[in-house]
Formats: C-alpha cells, structure tokens, sequence
C-alpha cells in the first residue's frame, strides 16, 4: 500500500498552524488588549496571565514554518519571496515583542509604562502582518501574470489583517475572562461580546472578497453558529466555556480553508502534490516528526496543566 505523504503533510501542517493560532493567539490578543486597560495593576495580572506560556506557544510556528521547508519547498523559493516584506515585518515584530516582554519585567518602575505599550503595539503588528499573509495566500498568486512583490498589500488583506487581530482580541479577551480574579475580568467579558459582532462581520465580509464565485453559505453559516456559541457562552457567564469555544471557533476557520481549498498548496494553481519535496525526504521528515510531535504535545498539555487556576497578584514575579 502506497502511504500519500503529502496528504498526511498538508494535515500535520495546517493543523500546527491552528494549534499555534489558538495558543499564540491568546497570549497575542492579550497584548493587543493592553491598548483598552489604563491600570498598571492589571496589567501585571494580564501579563501574569501568559507569562508560563507565551514562547513556549511559539514552538508550533516554528514547527510549522520548518515542515514547509522541508516539504513543500516550492512556497519557499516561489511564493515565499513575494511575501517578504509582510515576513520580515512580522518576525521583527515578533522579536521586539520578546524584548518588550523581558525588559517589562527589569526597568524601573518609572520606565515600565513604556515596554507595556510596545508590547501591546509590538502583538498588535505581529496579528496584523500574520492576518496580511493569510490573506495573500488565500487570494491566491498567479506569477505567469506579473504578480509583484507588493500585490499582498490589498483590500482583501488588509481586511484579513484586521480580522486576525480582532479574533486574537477575542482569544484574549476570553482567555482573560478565565484566568484573572472576578473584581478585575469582568471588563473583558463585556469586551468579548463587542469583539465578537465586529469579528463575525468582518470575517463573512472577507469569506465573500476572497470566494467571489464560490459556494461557501454552509461554511459561512458554519461559522455563524461557531461565533453564536461563542456568544452565548460568553453571555452565560461561564468561565471556562468561551474560550473553549473560541478555540473551536478557530477550528471551524481552519476547516473552512481546508474545505475551500483542498488539494491545493497555491490557490488555485498549484496542488500539494506539486510542490512536495522526493517522497525520500517526506518519508524521512515524517519518521522525526512522530517522535517530536507528542514530545511538543506533551510538554504543551503539561505546562497548562500546571499552571491552571485564577492568576492572583501573589504569583506574579517580584521586581
């Protein structure tokens, strides 16, 4: 029996790209949440809040970014170089933004207002460039016809840009919601169900941009009921269930694009089985990635389950 490689590849990489939206997302959401809140003290407490898991959450884009290098190496050296500009914004925002992080916690206290907000704008630009890459992505390259190095900058992906960042916000803004006090939460359940109208919009405006011509109303409606139990979780005030649900929400998303998409690697141009790698290399790519995948996974699982529970201002860290 021939094993298809470049199925099973496009699954466990499109799946690491979801588990990273859902865990990077939420610690992404709550610096951009910083922009809403003036009170130093909970400040302290959002960024207690993500500070076991924040670069740990990392580690699923750098698996998913080196298995497209290894597997579908046809994005790197074709697609990959017209997106250059909106990377390379990307990763220095993410860079600066562990900067931020780290210096927050060491300057005087005089100074910290300062690496709060570049936190806040440094998760604000790295959610914004990620929503512009997916956006060209999804709009699809067509190089035979003179696509240049700046036709990722659309309409259609800089409305995707701001949909990232809005549903970063809700991942915050529910993840919030679940780990912080009672007295100090309360203010990011009203801001989660107003992200969630603005959201929802946003994304069935981008679904009709991007798919034009395509059926997508049971996709769509598909979402709208994801966003509705977001909503009605939310509304209930129950603790853990809106952001479960909103990581469900980013799973639908997922299955959206894999649904409107597949098989292709390049909408709608290139399949996944165009731009794989030998099946030698796939083969070989696939043995590791048995072995470290459920090692990620497992240390991943380990760390929520340790530091599960409210966030109080004596587990934060003395400076």
């Amino acid at each position: 029996m021939t094993i298809d490689y470049p199925t099973i590849w496009a699954v466990l990489v499109l799946t690491a790209f979801a588990v990273y939206t859902m865990l990077d997302g939420f610690d992404l959401g709550v610096g951009i949440l910083h922009f809403t809140t003036r009170s130093p003290e909970k400040h302290d407490l959002m960024m207690g809040s993500v500070l076991p898991f924040w670069d740990g959450n990392e580690t699923w884009l750098v698996l998913a970014g080196g298995s497209l290098y290894a597997i579908f190496p046809y994005l790197y050296h074709t697609i990959i170089p017209l997106l250059s500009t909106p990377i390379m914004l990307m990763l220095f925002s993410l860079m600066f933004r562990g900067i931020c992080f780290e210096f927050r916690f060491k300057t005087d206290s005089k100074y910290r207002w300062i690496w709060r907000y570049c936190f806040a704008l440094s998760s604000l630009s790295m959610a914004f460039w990620q929503g512009v890459i997916a956006g060209s992505f999804l709009q699809g390259f067509n190089a035979a016809d003179g696509y240049s190095t700046y036709n990722w900058f659309t309409f259609a992906t800089v409305i995707s840009g701001v949909a990232t960042i809005l549903l970063y916000g809700l991942l915050g803004a529910t993840w919030l919601w679940m780990k912080l006090p009672h007295e100090n939460a309360g203010e990011f359940r009203v801001k989660a169900v107003a992200i969630i109208f603005a959201s929802l919009g946003l994304w069935i405006y981008n679904y009709a941009a991007l798919h034009p011509v395509q059926p997508v109303f049971k996709l769509t409606l598909l979402t709208i009921l994801a966003y509705g139990y977001v909503l009605f979780s939310t509304l209930k005030g129950y603790t853990y269930q809106p952001f479960l649900s909103t990581l469900l929400l980013v799973v639908v998303l997922f299955v959206n694009v894999a649904c409107l998409y597949w098989p292709y690697a390049v909408p709608f141009h290139k399949t996944i089985w165009d731009v794989s790698s030998p099946i030698e290399t796939q083969r070989i790519v696939f043995y590791g990635a048995v072995v470290f995948i459920p090692v990620i996974l497992s240390y991943t699982i380990y760390v929520f389950y340790l530091f599960h529970g409210k966030v109080h201002k004596d587990h934060l860290p003395k400076y």
